[in-house]
């Protein structure tokens, strides 16, 4: 594939800024649908598989009740669906590496790609302590609202 010269750019600055690709042109219906209660996770950052599941169960969303009216519910499916980490075969996310169909996680912490990024915060670590839950990520990633992942 030939990338243009400010393709390239813009990847290589997202990536140097600590950025995930995955995060970058996250859509604004996703940001407004998912971020009342938490960060808005990047789609890039689960396969298809995953969010098919979450917005099957969106009544018992990790203990919440995250129901949205059908047509509000069809356009946030179709917005993660499309920029999931899976959508593009030609560069999938590196945090679905080895997901595999029905075996696909319902949380961005049983990724691959997530795991080994953390893989040094154990239970009893200073830093999981601060932060309570390996999900929530602004408590080392003063950025993260943003994007930005910088370690």
């Amino acid at each position: 594939m030939n990338w243009p010269i400010p393709a390239l750019l813009i990847l290589a600055i997202s990536t140097a800024s600590g950025a995930s690709f995955a995060q970058t042109g996250q859509d604004p219906l996703l940001v407004k649908e998912c971020s009342s209660c938490h960060l808005p996770f990047s789609a890039g950052w689960l396969p298809k598989a995953s969010w098919r599941k979450i917005m099957a169960n969106l009544d018992n969303h990790f203990g919440d009740d995250a129901r949205l009216a059908e047509d509000r519910r069809k356009a946030v499916e179709e917005a993660l669906l499309a920029r999931a980490g899976d959508a593009k075969t030609e560069r999938p996310s590196p945090f679905i590496k080895g997901v595999n169909g029905d075996e696909a996680p319902m949380r961005l912490t049983e990724t691959y790609g997530f795991q080994r990024k953390h893989k040094k915060f154990k239970p009893g670590s200073p830093m999981l302590a601060r932060a309570k839950t390996l999900a929530n990520c602004q408590a080392c990633h003063p950025k993260a609202a943003e994007g930005v992942f910088e370690d």
